[in-house]
């Protein structure tokens, strides 16, 4: 995934910021993603540079248990519809 369309389209950071802060801004929140344990942390390095200002970033999701919720009614007996 281009690293502009992660950051801005994604992540919400400002399409006006240069590319550098982009890249700065993004590498630190996948740092909080791995620490996190949401995604996988990669040793080959997840942001590769294309060219001037263009940078393809990977991600791999880690495998981890399924996240259920719990509802809870006000009323008992009450049904949804």
């Amino acid at each position: 995934m281009d690293l502009k369309q992660l950051a801005v389209d994604v992540l919400g950071l400002s399409g006006r910021l240069p590319a550098k802060h982009l890249l700065a801004k993004t590498r630190r929140i996948c740092a909080e993603l791995v620490t996190a344990g949401l995604i996988m942390e990669q040793h080959s390095g997840m942001i590769q540079k294309q060219a001037a200002g263009q940078y393809d970033v990977v991600l791999r999701a880690c495998r981890f248990m399924t996240v259920r919720y719990a509802v809870r009614s006000g009323r008992q007996g009450s049904r949804m519809s």
